[in-house]
């Protein structure tokens, strides 16, 4: 289960070519109750390619402002100056006391059961802050969906101490961390540190788990979807150990390619075991390109490839598929509005950010600051 039929490098089908002459600005979205059946009509490209359509019309600041994020005290925190937070939801940092001192590139994020922060990795400049934040905001789980190094690239400072024994840890700012434990499970590439947090104005402590996830590749996506859904297992067992209450705390390298990829999964697998507790005998309707489309209001270019779109569907299918969702048959009829029409949601108006950062691969940006 989960293996991938990627689309990089495939014979497009006739369905495909046909769709690369449409209009995506007359696209017109319908909720879907069968993924597998959208993925075989190669929908989710179609949904991408109009998500992107309508961030590239409707411009840079469709929702909300960046200026915090331009002003010349906080340029340089940018590790791509084309994914900086929107000023309505960015995270300030506590206890600032001159200007652009509450900065840092990161933005939270609306969830389901969950609430997120999507951060870039953190460079080593912006390393005390990033602690900083996870203190403030009292995060318990933190993921990384990147290496340091990638194809001789650098796409995030080693925030983070891997030694155990005989290490006294390591310092930023006011926090200290030490690391506690660290495991590493090569069959699902995922390393899991604990770390003991300290601040030392008060020596409160506090514990921090630390995934990353290994399995990613620079250029696409895994290769099946079980690594991402047994990590999204783990994350919410260690939070209904710990009963944190923090955001989860998810970043890669920018902060918006992967990274929405993986709350979008979460999102989606979080809202379908909902439904199958309260409504187990009723089809269950899949938003994705909603989903999509109000991660991107809060962070631009969240989901940033249509490969990461259509690796979407492909783990919330396998998902639904391991918690036994059947969709219904092909004589069952949706749910129609009092005139009698199947309920649809047009996207004409829809409001979205610039596409700018559609032409900033996480691997090939050339704006990325060397560290």
């Amino acid at each position: 289960m989960g293996a991938r039929n990627s689309k990089r490098g495939a014979t497009e089908s006739p369905t495909a070519q046909k769709k690369k002459f449409q209009s995506p600005g007359s696209y017109e979205f319908k909720p879907t109750y069968n993924l597998k059946k959208n993925l075989d009509r190669d929908i989710p490209e179609e949904e991408f390619k109009a998500i992107e359509w309508h961030d590239t019309i409707n411009g840079a600041l469709s929702y909300g402002t960046t200026e915090e994020a331009f002003k010349d005290s906080n340029k340089a925190k940018n590790r791509y100056q084309v994914v900086v937070p929107y000023d309505h939801c960015r995270v300030k940092l506590q206890s600032a006391d001159t200007e652009g001192s509450d900065y840092i590139n990161a933005s939270y994020i609306k969830g389901e059961d969950n609430s997120y922060i999507a951060a870039q990795g953190p460079l080593p400049e912006t390393t005390a802050d990033f602690w900083k934040m996870v203190w403030d905001d009292d995060v318990s789980v933190l993921l990384m969906l990147t290496k340091t190094n990638e194809n001789g690239r650098k796409k995030c400072h080693q925030y983070y101490p891997e030694k155990e024994d005989g290490d006294d840890g390591i310092e930023y700012g006011d926090i200290k961390i030490e690391l506690a434990s660290m495991h590493e499970d090569s069959k699902a590439a995922v390393i899991t540190r604990k770390y003991t947090l300290t601040h030392k104005p008060t020596s409160a402590k506090r514990t921090v788990v630390h995934y990353q996830y290994l399995g990613w590749p620079d250029h696409g996506v895994p290769e099946n979807t079980a690594g991402i859904r047994g990590l999204i297992q783990s994350i919410e067992e260690q939070i209904a150990e710990s009963h944190s209450t923090g955001p989860i705390l998810v970043h890669c390298s920018a902060g918006i390619g992967r990274t929405g990829t993986f709350m979008t999964i979460h999102i989606h697998i979080q809202q379908l075991r909902k439904h199958m507790q309260s409504s187990p005998d009723q089809p269950f309707q899949f938003e994705i390109y909603n989903t999509v489309k109000e991660l991107r209001k809060q962070r631009t270019g969240m989901v940033q490839q249509p490969e990461q779109y259509r690796f979407c569907y492909e783990a919330i299918l396998d998902e639904s598929k391991k918690l036994g969702y059947v969709p219904p048959d092909k004589n069952w009829k949706a749910p129609t509005t009092a005139a009698g029409e199947e309920q649809v949601a047009n996207t004409n108006t829809s409001n979205s950010p610039s596409s700018s950062v559609a032409a900033l691969s996480e691997a090939d940006s050339t704006t990325e600051k060397t560290t």
